[in-house]
C-alpha cells in the first residue's frame, strides 16, 4: 500500500509518503504483538524507525557553523573516515 499526504502551508508544499512493509522491519527489530491467537510480528511503515528528512534537518540545525561547515558528532566519525567536519567547497572565481 502506498499512502500519500499533501500538506500546504504558507506557500510551501510538503509531500509525505508511507509504504507498508508488512512485518519485514519488525522481524529485524524483534517487534512482536501479543494477540489472542499468540504472538506475531507487527506490520510497519517505511518510516517506523526514523523519519529521514526530519532526522537530517535536525542534524544540520544542531551541527551547522556560521562558515557553512558542519561538525560531525564523535559517534558518527568512524563512519565518516574519522572526519571531524564537512567543509563546503570554495567558490571558484570566474572572469
Amino acid at each position: 500500500m502506498l499512502k500519500l499526504g499533501l500538506h500546504v502551508r504558507r506557500n510551501t508544499l510538503k509531500l509525505e509518503v508511507a509504504l507498508t512493509l508488512g512485518d519485514a522491519q519488525a522481524r529485524r527489530l524483534g517487534i512482536r504483538i501479543k494477540g489472542e491467537k499468540g504472538n506475531y510480528f507487527a506490520h510497519t511503515l517505511n518510516n517506523t524507525v526514523v523519519a529521514p528528512p526530519r532526522m537530517l534537518i535536525a542534524f544540520v540545525e544542531n551541527n551547522l557553523n556560521e562558515d557553512g561547515s558542519l561538525n560531525i558528532p564523535e559517534p558518527l566519525r568512524p563512519y565518516m573516515g574519522g572526519q571531524e567536519k564537512i567543509v563546503p567547497p570554495t567558490k571558484k572565481k570566474s572572469f
